[in-house]
C-alpha cells in the first residue's frame, strides 16, 4: 500500500475522489493481472468504465433519445471504446495463454476454471465479461466508499482521532478484521451505497404481503432509502459508526442494510473490497491528517453513487 501513497498530494483543497478513484484502479487491475500493462492501455480501460457507466445512463433516463445517440454517432463511439478494451483483454488472454509460467493472479484463476457439468473452460468472451464485470464492479465502488469516508471522518475529527489511536500497529491479517475499521467502513456504505439502486424482474407471479408481483415486473430496490429509514436505523442522517459494532447490533434491523446486495445475487467480491478498504484506510489515517473544508459533496447516483467531488485539507503525519 505504501507504494500507492508515497505520491499523494498534500496541502489545502485537495479533491480526493480522483485520487482514489486512480488508487482503486490500479488494485484491482494488479490483482487481476499480476504483470505489467502498459500505462496507455491502463488509462484507455480506466476511461472506458467511466464513459461507458455515463453513457448507459444517459440511455436509461433518456430512451426517447435512442434515437438522436444512433443518429449522432454517440452509440458508435461508445460501442468502439468497448470493443477497444475487449480487445485489450483479448490480448491479455492471449498473452498469458502462451507462457509458461503461474501468475497467481484471478486471470489465471478464470482460465483455470472448469465447468462441473461438462469441464469445459470458459471461452475467452466469456472470461472478458467476467473482467469487464469485476473492474467495474470492484473499482469504483471502492474509490466512491472510500472517497465518502474520508469526507465523514474529516467531518468527524473525534472519530478520526479515535479510529487512529485503535488501529496503529495492527498486521494485515488483524487490519482486515479490525472492528473499528470495519464499523467506519459499514456506516459510511449506510449513508452513501455505492450500490444505491438495483433491480429485479420476478420470474414467475409472486407476493409480498399486501402486493401482487406478476410475472416479468421489474422490481426496483432503493438500498438509499433502505439505508436512511429511522424505522430501521435511529438517528439515521447521522454518522454512527459504533453502530455497527458486534455489541451494537440488532439482528433484526440489519436486514435493512445491503452494501453488497443479499442472496445468490450477492456481489462476488464483498470480502475483497472490505479487505482492500480497511487495509487502505489504516495505512491513510496513520500516514496522513484530514480536516474538513466546510464542502459538502454533490450526489451524482449514476449505476453507483458517485460524489462529484470530496475537497480535503490533507498533511502527512
Amino acid at each position: 500500500m505504501d507504494n500507492y501513497l508515497k505520491d499523494f498530494p498534500v496541502g489545502k483543497n485537495i479533491d480526493v475522489y480522483p485520487l482514489m478513484n486512480k488508487l482503486a484502479f490500479e488494485i484491482v487491475i494488479n490483482s487481476l493481472f499480476n504483470v505489467n500493462i502498459q500505462e496507455e492501455k491502463r488509462n484507455e480501460l480506466s476511461n472506458f468504465i467511466s464513459e461507458i457507466q455515463d453513457f448507459v445512463l444517459k440511455e436509461v433516463n433518456q430512451p426517447y433519445l435512442s434515437w438522436w445517440f444512433r443518429l449522432s454517432g454517440e452509440e458508435k463511439i461508445n460501442l468502439e471504446r468497448s470493443k477497444r478494451a475487449r480487445e485489450i483483454i483479448q490480448e491479455l488472454i492471449y498473452n498469458r495463454k502462451q507462457s509458461p509460467e503461474k501468475f497467481n493472479d484471478l486471470l489465471d484463476m478464470l482460465l483455470d476454471a472448469r465447468y462441473e457439468d461438462n469441464g469445459q473452460p470458459m471461452s475467452d468472451d466469456q472470461v472478458i465479461d467476467e473482467i469487464l464485470i469485476m473492474l467495474i464492479a470492484g473499482h469504483e465502488t471502492s474509490a466512491n466508499a472510500l472517497s465518502f469516508t474520508l469526507f465523514l471522518l474529516a467531518e468527524h475529527p473525534k472519530q478520526l482521532q479515535k479510529l487512529k489511536n485503535g488501529v496503529s500497529g495492527l498486521s494485515i491479517e488483524e487490519t482486515v478484521k479490525n472492528e473499528a475499521l470495519l464499523s467506519v467502513i459499514n456506516e459510511t456504505m449506510r449513508l452513501y451505497p455505492p450500490a444505491w439502486i438495483s433491480d429485479r424482474v420476478a420470474l414467475a407471479d409472486d407476493r409480498f404481503k399486501d402486493f401482487i408481483i406478476p410475472k416479468d415486473t421489474t422490481l426496483v430496490l432503493y438500498y438509499y432509502g433502505l439505508h436512511r429509514d429511522p424505522e430501521n436505523f435511529e438517528d439515521p442522517q447521522s454518522f454512527h459508526p459504533d453502530r455497527f459494532l458486534k455489541k451494537n447490533i440488532n439482528k433484526e434491523k440489519q436486514k435493512a442494510f445491503y452494501p453488497f446486495g443479499a442472496g445468490p445475487r450477492m456481489c462476488i467480491g464483498n470480502n475483497f473490497a472490505l479487505a482492500e478498504m480497511a487495509i487502505f484506510l489504516q495505512e491513510f489515517i496513520l500516514h496522513f491528517d484530514i480536516t474538513s473544508t466546510g464542502h459538502t459533496p454533490g450526489l451524482k447516483p449514476l449505476i453507483t453513487l458517485r460524489p462529484d467531488k470530496i475537497i480535503l485539507n490533507v498533511s502527512r503525519n
